[in-house]
């Protein structure tokens, strides 16, 4: 299994209705976090868990049947306030902003998943909300444990 793991870092790109800017995440830019911001339907999820001890690991199957979700480009419906994540759009993940001081602020992390055919999953939740805390654990294989 090759992870890559997404987080909010400090200095994530957003696209504000007045143009891109920069947000705070809780992780810091050294870290070996990829930003967020940078996540597009190209990867597969395996999961998530946040601060706030929500957490979700996606069925699949190793026999090919079912392959791991992709995340959406476009969510059925979006918090208010939410912006994308990203240069121009290219994350397929939004955040509520905040202001601390003058800085934005990233309050909550939102994205929707697109199951795989024949997925159990298909019948759960498929939009999530995350805090800023929010890890993303993607792959670039389709299978679990590929």
């Amino acid at each position: 299994m090759a992870a890559t793991i997404y987080a909010a870092k400090a200095g994530t790109l957003c696209n504000t209705p007045s143009g891109g800017t920069t947000a705070a995440g809780p992780y810091v830019a050294g870290s070996s976090f990829t930003d967020i911001g940078t996540l597009t339907s190209s990867v597969n999820l395996y999961g998530f868990v946040d601060g706030s001890n929500r957490a979700k690991y996606f069925y699949s199957t190793t026999a090919g049947s079912v392959a791991l979700p992709t995340i959406s480009s476009v969510p059925n419906a979006l918090p208010n306030g939410a912006v994308p994540l990203g240069t121009a759009g290219a994350s397929f993940i939004y955040a509520v902003l905040g202001l601390v001081g003058a800085a934005q602020q990233i309050g909550m992390l939102y994205f929707q998943v697109t199951p795989a055919a024949g997925s159990p999953d298909t019948g759960s939740p498929t939009q999530f909300s995350l805090d800023p805390y929010g890890l993303l654990i993607t792959d670039s294989a389709t299978l679990e444990w590929a």
